[in-house]
């Protein structure tokens, strides 16, 4: 894989069929120097709005989950686990008859 690329995994660890045990691992970045945050955000298969950077960067905090970069520690891959009450961008709680994608915003700190 080369450098600059980041690969993402979700599964369902314990078969609830929800968002309380859908476990997220991915790939960080090679240089996290400017990064303080990746949020991860949570939006329905079909939602076109969820490619739109700009849409995206107004979710409000409630609706996304947030692993903060500590510059201090390095670490090849991010993992998380949603709860049983995660949402989507949407507000909506994450529904087992829906199809969803994830999408991990770098939140970059400005200097």
């Amino acid at each position: 894989m080369p450098t600059n690329a980041s690969s993402l995994n979700v599964n369902d660890k314990s078969d609830y069929f929800d968002g309380r045990d859908m476990d997220i691992t991915f790939t960080s970045a090679d240089d996290e120097s400017t990064i303080s945050e990746y949020r991860i955000i949570v939006a329905k298969a079909d939602d076109q709005s969820a490619l739109d950077i700009a849409e995206m960067n107004l979710v409000p905090e409630s609706r996304y989950f947030s692993i903060m970069v500590d510059p201090l520690v390095s670490s090849f891959t991010r993992n998380t686990t949603l709860l049983e009450t995660s949402v989507d961008k949407d507000g909506d709680l994450i529904d087992k008859f829906t199809d969803y994608k994830i999408h991990i915003l770098n939140y970059l700190v400005v200097k």
